[in-house]
């Protein structure tokens, strides 16, 4: 779903390049963890179908999340010309997303739910009105 050119929306590629010193590797596997963070809470929808989609089929604001984590954890390495105060901003909003669509808070347009039920599923407890016996 992310490629590491899909960061540069977020982050100039020379930044990434001093942070990683032109390791691939890294930007690759803080991306694998980024996914695997946000499928953390994702569980109740087909992260299969969400994470697989690529080009103008992925779901825009997941991928503009899915970049802050990503960067967030690039930083780990190395911090230079960064702001690293707007950037743990930006990654605590995206967890913050991630909790509220866990929660059923937020409910993304064209998501399909999983398949796969599991005890974590949201639901709604109601009952009939309160009925009154008089004698």
């Amino acid at each position: 779903m992310l490629q590491i050119e899909d960061l540069s929306t977020h982050i100039y590629p020379e930044v990434i390049e001093t942070i990683t010193r032109d390791e691939e590797d890294l930007v690759q596997e803080a991306i694998e963890v980024a996914i695997g963070e946000a499928t953390g809470y994702l569980h109740r929808f087909d992260t299969d179908d969400l994470f697989g989609k690529t080009d103008d089929d992925r779901d825009k604001t997941l991928l503009a999340r899915l970049k802050d984590i990503t960067i967030w954890n690039l930083l780990a390495v190395a911090n230079p010309d960064t702001d690293i105060d707007f950037r743990k901003a930006r990654y605590k909003a995206a967890i913050k997303w991630l909790m509220q669509i866990q929660a059923g808070k937020i409910t993304p347009k064209g998501w399909v739910l999983s398949s796969v039920t599991t005890t974590n599923e949201p639901f709604i407890i109601s009952s009939d009105t309160k009925r009154e016996t008089s004698f």
